[in-house]
């Protein structure tokens, strides 16, 4: 039995590295394709067939995992930090698939997206070791979803604040009196505009998902649904209130375009603050630094 369980282990371990090389050639190839003059179609396809495979492997190193530790996936930061890679490539393949017969230049979104994954698997690699225990409180499927929701919402945030850099980057160019005929590889400022809408839409749905669950949390093991002295919870609020704004000034005020990009990335701002709020300030997010 020790056996198989060290067997299993190593396979994860194979697993994730191999996701790991592959999302960094992957990297390499969407930034490649950018910037040469001439795309050429092995290499346009070779791009997503990593970025895929690595999804692929990802998805088996948590299943396996959930199978050898006999509970949900985030038994600890590793695998939590994994997830959170699992999903932001995830979604960016949806949109590959749903939208690069469309647009076909979305897919030039993985030259921003293939390198953060793997900046996200170097930091799960980092707390490798941690995931060995879990304290038995967090072991409930309640903190799977409050924890899945935070990570999938996290991935479509990530998603969106591309889409509006792709965006503003765009439209300096095309305003610019000598613009570069690279950038005109980035999808039209329409697509850019709609799909970072869309983007946010997801994200938002699983922050309000994560806000209530962490809420729910907070009542069963604190005895109150909030406390204004945790960071966490506060900032958790500000960024679901900021891109509430933001879908709301786009959809109903049109702050499309501009305003509304600016609008995606400074709710990012306040998310990532919100994700490293546990290493700055005194937190109820002890364990793992919150993940």
């Amino acid at each position: 039995m020790a056996k198989r369980l060290i067997l299993v282990e190593r396979l994860e371990f194979i697993l994730f590295w191999l996701a790991l090389v592959l999302a960094g050639v992957s990297s390499i190839i969407y930034i490649r394709n950018f910037f040469v003059r001439r795309e050429e179609n092995i290499f346009i396809r070779l791009g997503s067939i990593a970025a895929s495979i690595s999804f692929f492997f990802l998805l088996l190193l948590l299943g396996i995992h959930w199978f050898r530790v006999g509970l949900h996936p985030f038994s600890g930061p590793f695998t939590a930090r994994t997830f959170f890679a699992f999903s932001v490539i995830g979604i960016f393949l949806l949109i590959e698939l749903l939208y690069s017969f469309k647009a076909v230049k979305t897919r030039f979104l993985g030259m921003f997206v293939m390198p953060v994954a793997v900046a996200l698997m170097l930091f799960a690699w980092k707390s490798y070791q941690v995931s060995a225990e879990i304290p038995p409180k967090l072991k409930s499927f309640r903190v799977f979803i409050h924890v899945s929701s935070a990570l999938i919402a996290y991935g479509a945030f990530t998603i969106a604040t591309f889409l509006a850099i792709m965006y503003l980057l765009q439209e300096h160019q095309l305003r610019s009196k000598n613009p570069s005929q690279i950038w005109r590889k980035f999808p039209s400022l329409e697509s850019s505009d709609e799909l970072c809408f869309k983007a946010v839409a997801v994200g938002f749905v699983f922050s309000v998902i994560l806000l209530l669950t962490g809420m729910l949390t907070a009542q069963m093991e604190w005895g109150k649904m909030w406390d204004w002295r945790e960071p966490r919870m506060v900032l958790t609020l500000i960024m679901v209130i900021i891109y509430g704004v933001y879908l709301f000034t786009w959809e109903v005020m049109g702050w499309r375009g501009k305003k509304g990009s600016f609008l995606a990335i400074i709710g990012y701002l306040s998310a990532i603050f919100t994700y490293f709020v546990p290493y700055i300030l005194k937190s109820m997010h002890v364990w793992g630094r919150g993940f």
